[in-house]
């Protein structure tokens, strides 16, 4: 006989309205900002508040509810041109939310100098293309054969490798200099290539050419012997060479140093003679909302047996249900945010006093969780992508979240202090005999900073530092 069993499992079940609060917790403000404006379109009984003295009374209110509903329950067909004119604005502004730049993107840029060489169509096409597939530091990833299948299968268009080549080169020709090469090499050789013609230029060619493997592994000995070079003459090759562009692409729309300008901070901390003082900055940006006082008072009015009038008012009622509960999520965000903001202020206090790095204390996301009793999760919504605006700059909230260890006095220090004290001994090494991992952990050890050889190789490749060996100059 088949046995039969009955387990009972838990499960917890979030509700459409405790994932919208969650995703609202994730938003940061540029973003809070398009939703609020998207749900003001969407529900007539949600509006923002007017500082007009002259807003309308509480009768012209209810028949502009009234108004709305019927306009609501209006086809396409019967409603005015010029107002389906309106309504298709509002979509299309709801749909079409820019991101604010100052600068143009790479391929924007690039596509503009494009225009101007009067390519022929399928040259324009192919190096369009070649555009489209540049990453963000200007490089060339995708290789000839997947552009050429590109081409075929999405435009129709064959080509071989001497069109794609020439269409190549053209993009090569554009600013900035060195822009869609396909490796390092390359990139440099296009930058060299257009310096006025000088003897260093030369031999940085020859050296970028020839010598690149013993150039990045930095044997200039070896250099300097194969080209008969003193010196002096290799070290004006070095410099013509470190003066180009590693990443050219750098510096357009999506670079993080070209946006920086343009981040909106969430919070405001500022210190005061009475302590610190924190807030959202929501002025000008988040507007007061309420419940529109015409529809709020046409869920509650008394409905005779209408049937026009109930159906009216139960659309109302739906309507004003869900402004008042956006408000009420809108006051829920700001409330859980500004606490834990409080809360990470209080256990980095030290930096904010004096924007110090080495004054960061270690502090994970349970630290955060366990002072403001949210889960873990919750604080891990919240830093992503927010930040903070101090007396000492903007910063991610993110820079604030960081493991640590201990001094010998027993003290704690993040991982922050210990990279940025592993920085300023590279910075202040003899760079003709660059110090071991071994060397630099001693040094740590002796300013009181115990750390395991390992442990300061993973950070030094975190701060993109060099083994010794390749650090060293002559």
């Amino acid at each position: 006989m088949n046995k039969q069993s009955l387990q009972q499992n838990q499960r917890q079940s979030l509700s459409s309205r405790q994932i919208f609060q969650i995703k609202l917790l994730e938003l940061p403000l540029s973003k809070l900002e398009e939703r609020i404006k998207e749900e003001l379109i969407v529900n007539p009984a949600l509006e923002q508040v007017r500082e007009d003295p002259n807003e309308p009374s509480k009768e012209e209110e209810l028949k502009s509810a009234e108004e709305t509903i019927a306009d609501d329950y209006l086809t396409e067909d019967d409603i005015p041109d010029y107002k389906l004119k309106i309504l298709q604005d509002q979509r299309e502004e709801m749909g079409e939310i820019p991101l604010q730049s100052d600068s143009k993107s790479l391929q924007q840029y690039l596509t503009e100098q494009l225009n101007m060489l009067n390519l022929e169509k399928k040259e324009q096409l192919i190096a369009e293309q070649i555009i489209g597939n540049l990453s963000e530091d200007g490089y060339l990833r995708a290789s000839t054969r997947e552009i050429e299948d590109y081409l075929l299968f999405n435009e129709n268009l064959s080509c071989n490798k001497e069109e794609l080549e020439k269409a190549l080169q053209k993009v090569q020709s554009l600013d900035p200099p060195g822009v869609a090469a396909r490796d390092l090499q390359e990139s440099l050789l296009i930058q060299l290539r257009r310096l006025p013609e000088s003897k260093e230029r030369e031999l940085a060619l020859k050296v970028t050419k020839d010598y690149f493997e013993d150039l990045g592994n930095r044997r200039y000995e070896q250099i300097c012997s194969k080209l008969k070079l003193t010196t002096e003459e290799f070290k004006a090759v070095q410099h013509t060479i470190t003066s180009l562009n590693p990443k050219p692409g750098n510096g357009f729309g999506s670079d993080f140093s070209a946006m920086a300008s343009r981040i909106t901070p969430d919070f405001i901390v500022r210190l005061s003679e009475n302590g610190f003082r924190v807030w959202l900055n929501e002025e000008g940006r988040i507007p007061q909302l309420r419940v529109n006082p015409g529809f709020l008072q046409l869920s509650e009015e008394k409905i005779e047996e209408n049937k026009e009038k109930k159906e009216e008012q139960s659309y109302a009622k739906q309507q004003v249900s869900q402004a008042k509960w956006f408000i009420e999520a809108i006051e829920m965000r700001r409330n859980t945010l500004l606490r834990c903001m409080e809360v990470i202020v209080s256990l980095q206090a030290d930096f904010f006093r004096s924007g110090d790095v080495h004054d960061i204390k270690p502090m994970i996301l349970q630290d955060v969780a366990e002072r403001t009793g949210h889960d873990v999760s919750t604080i891990s919504r919240i830093s992503n992508e927010k930040f903070v605006e101090c007396d000492y700059g903007i910063y991610a909230l993110k820079f604030f979240f960081n493991e640590g260890g201990q001094k010998e006095d027993g003290n704690e220090i993040s991982s922050l202090s210990i990279k940025a004290l592993l920085q300023e001994i590279v910075d202040g090494e003899n760079k003709k005999k660059p110090l071991t991992d071994e060397k630099i952990a001693q040094i740590m050890t002796e300013k009181g900073v115990a750390i395991a050889r390992r442990t300061l190789a993973k950070y030094r490749e975190q701060l993109g530092i060099l083994p010794a060996r390749l650090r060293r100059k002559l």
